[in-house]
């Protein structure tokens, strides 16, 4: 039929958001390296910034949800959704990982 709806009149669902200058707008992922001072530690035991949000760790063909019990591993990858990109070199150094986080969204 080709019929566009406008942006304004299309029904919302759970997963929609637009993205502003008010809400979290990085979303990345950091591999955790065999140098990681994080490895085998737990999410809460870490000192990230209150800005990063952890949203899944993929290890190896298994996606967890993290939760502050959450053991970190070597090849962890950890999905952060992030304020800006200060926070993110930030989570990385808590994470004792010296590279920068691959940006998803480029």
């Amino acid at each position: 039929l080709k019929v566009s709806v406008p942006s304004k009149a299309k029904r919302r669902i759970g997963t929609d958001f637009e993205l502003t200058d008010t809400i979290k707008r990085d979303l990345d992922e950091v591999v955790l390296t065999a140098n990681a001072t994080a490895i085998d530690k737990r999410i809460v035991d870490l000192s990230f910034p209150a800005t990063i949000n952890i949203l899944a760790i993929q290890r190896g063909d298994v996606y967890i949800v993290p939760k502050g019990s959450t053991r970190l591993q070597e090849n962890d990858v950890i999905t952060v959704l992030a304020e800006d990109n200060d926070a993110l070199e930030q989570f990385s150094r808590c994470l004792g990982i010296q590279t920068s986080p691959l940006d998803l969204l480029s």
